[in-house]
């Protein structure tokens, strides 16, 4: 489709559909973040966890929302928008246990404080923070993030934490940091 004569078909029309013009190189933010979370795992596979988290944190921040948000014709992408978003929280949790692991603690609870913040009933993100907050020997903010995800897991799902959940909590709470 031109405007004027000088311009570049980026959309083109062929045998009764419209596509991206095959000519041009394109780079596509959602192939982007898959590479990304495919290369940090990958790097944290071979221990490489410096190199993990820039590829995670690359990826998150590459990642800017919902597939196609407010667009009413939605259902077409829905199973593709939800693998996304997980993609996402899963990364955004693995950056911050990575971090943990790295003694990145100012990172690995900014990380973990975002996964709490898209999804309040993700339980792993309660326990990174809980985690970051008893290796800052902060016992009464290790239970706040607790009392926050049973608030959270009860109002929102009707249900309580998991047995991992309350085991991080218990063995925190009884023997401090880990």
């Amino acid at each position: 489709m031109r405007s004027d004569a000088s311009s570049i078909d980026y959309v083109t029309y062929r045998e009764g559909c419209y596509g991206l013009n095959d000519q041009l190189t394109w780079r596509i933010d959602r192939d982007e973040f898959v590479r990304l979370g495919k290369a940090a795992r990958s790097q944290a596979r071979l221990n490489q966890l410096e190199r993990a988290v820039t590829c995670a944190r690359d990826a998150t921040d590459l990642y800017g929302g919902p597939l196609f948000q407010g667009d009413p014709a939605s259902e077409w992408f829905a199973t593709e928008r939800r693998w996304l978003h997980d993609q996402h929280l899963e990364l955004l949790d693995l950056e911050a246990n990575w971090q943990l692991e790295l003694g990145h603690l100012d990172s690995a609870q900014a990380a973990a404080s975002r996964v709490v913040y898209e999804d309040p009933c993700r339980e792993s993100g309660h326990r990174a923070l809980m985690r970051c907050f008893a290796l800052r020997h902060q016992g009464d903010l290790v239970a706040r993030q607790f009392n926050t995800c049973v608030a959270a897991l009860d109002q929102q799902l009707g249900i309580g934490p998991t047995s991992e959940t309350l085991r991080l909590y218990e063995q925190l709470a009884d023997t401090g940091p880990l």
